[in-house]
């Protein structure tokens, strides 16, 4: 009977998720009508006792100002409860010290309902210091997918979930000399898979205080000459397609999201398919994007019943986020974690590259610009190499020299 008592005493309790008495959270949300119906209407199911006041961030878009001066504002202004915003947002919130640590607060039971790979993206957000400002109701990735019956026809191997972007690309090349695409992207811009697999290779452009760039290195060199070889040997289509070659029947692969999933299903596509993850060096790890996050203010006042909420959404009581469309639930009990067949099972084992969201976030950081002028001159460097007019060695030189022409002119604008 002792022991029993101390096993008892010791054992671990599920959080509290229930709501004594009425109350009313203020939530930030794009507008109330899609609030209730992402959201609201599924929690009040099961409390009804719950009241919610959504204050639109809708005309914060509409303004002139810029975000990072209007959201503050805002927030600062209702001081609601929880926050439904997205990466970007909750940056500027963080540094605005407006957001309550949660890990404390969630508790280990919620926290375990975090995929591993979101809940390190998570934890990369609170500067590494291993504390959290948010949770993720849903996540994104890039996956490889695969044309089953081409491979086979064809007798060149399927692809496996180990291969890295250089394994990919002679797997690609295989196909050269017949009628399929070995690989199929929707954008035919080489500069995006150049970019692409140099960042998910772990390669970096910008240093860490955004002054200064590198891309004439040998290891970016070498990624060129390989995407340059698919070009040359006609592995990839160069031009734009009216069509998806992929659903089609008449690309090998192809790059797509998981919402890719439901384009293949909607077409009733007339060939066997399966989805490996992103190639890479490290078969452990995936990029991640978190595409909803879900905060809770510093100075709520009903900052426990606001923690309860989420704690609710996290544990799958009400399959809240089964219901998100086109993206990955955020949860260990959605019914993509529990469904080992779904091809997106394997992302919720999977750690993240958390590396190419600090070189996301380092580019969002420029004016718009920047980017727009930057990846103008990225494009036509990039093709004019893949076009054989430009040697790769000087493409990458002068590519690095405009952008650091263009850092100069960044910094002089802001000061």
């Amino acid at each position: 009977m002792a022991l029993l008592i101390v096993f008892t005493g010791c054992a671990a309790k599920e959080p509290d998720i229930s709501f004594d008495s009425s109350i009313e959270l203020k939530v930030l949300y794009s507008d109330k009508r899609s609030f209730y119906n992402d959201y609201g209407n599924y929690i009040n199911m099961e409390f009804p006792n719950i009241a919610f006041k959504v204050i639109s961030s809708a005309p914060l878009y509409a303004s002139d100002r810029p975000l990072v001066e209007t959201l503050p504002e805002l927030v600062a202004k209702e001081t609601p409860d929880l926050l439904f915003i997205n990466a970007y947002q909750q940056q500027i919130l963080y540094e605005d010290d407006a957001l309550l640590p949660l890990q404390q607060e969630l508790g280990e039971a919620a926290l375990d309902q975090i995929p591993p790979g979101v809940r390190e993206v998570l934890e990369q957000q609170g500067n590494g210091t291993g504390e959290i400002y948010g949770v993720a109701a849903s996540f994104s990735t890039e996956a490889l997918y695969y044309n089953k019956n081409e491979f086979e026809r064809l007798g060149i191997s399927l692809p496996e979930e180990t291969m890295n972007w250089e394994d990919t690309i002679r797997l690609a090349r295989r196909f050269a000399n017949s009628d399929t695409a070995g690989l199929y992207l929707a954008n035919p811009d080489p500069a995006v898979l150049f970019t692409k697999i140099g960042l998910s290779e772990g390669l970096t452009f910008l240093n860490k205080d955004n002054t200064e760039m590198k891309f004439h290195t040998e290891s970016w060199e070498n990624v060129l000459l390989s995407v340059k070889s698919l070009y040359d040997e006609k592995a990839i289509p160069t031009a734009a397609s009216n069509s998806d070659r992929f659903i089609k029947g008449s690309a090998a692969m192809t790059i797509g999201r998981e919402s890719y999933l439901e384009q293949l299903v909607n077409a009733d596509a007339s060939f066997e398919w399966g989805v490996l993850p992103l190639p890479s060096n490290d078969p452990d790890a995936t990029p991640i994007d978190l595409m909803h996050l879900i905060s809770v203010h510093k100075e709520s006042i009903n900052a426990e019943e606001a923690i309860k909420v989420i704690r609710h959404i996290l544990s799958g009581s009400g399959k809240i986020l089964d219901r998100q469309n086109s993206v990955l639930p955020a949860s260990m009990s959605s019914a993509t974690a529990s469904d080992a067949a779904h091809p997106f099972h394997f992302m919720y084992t999977k750690h993240a590259k958390t590396y190419t969201t600090l070189s996301d976030e380092q580019m969002k950081s420029f004016s718009e610009l920047f980017n727009q002028q930057f990846s103008n001159y990225l494009s036509d460097t990039i093709q004019k190499v893949i076009n054989g007019e430009t040697a790769p060695g000087r493409g990458l030189q002068q590519i690095e020299e405009f952008g650091n022409q263009q850092l100069q002119l960044e910094t002089a604008r802001r000061a």
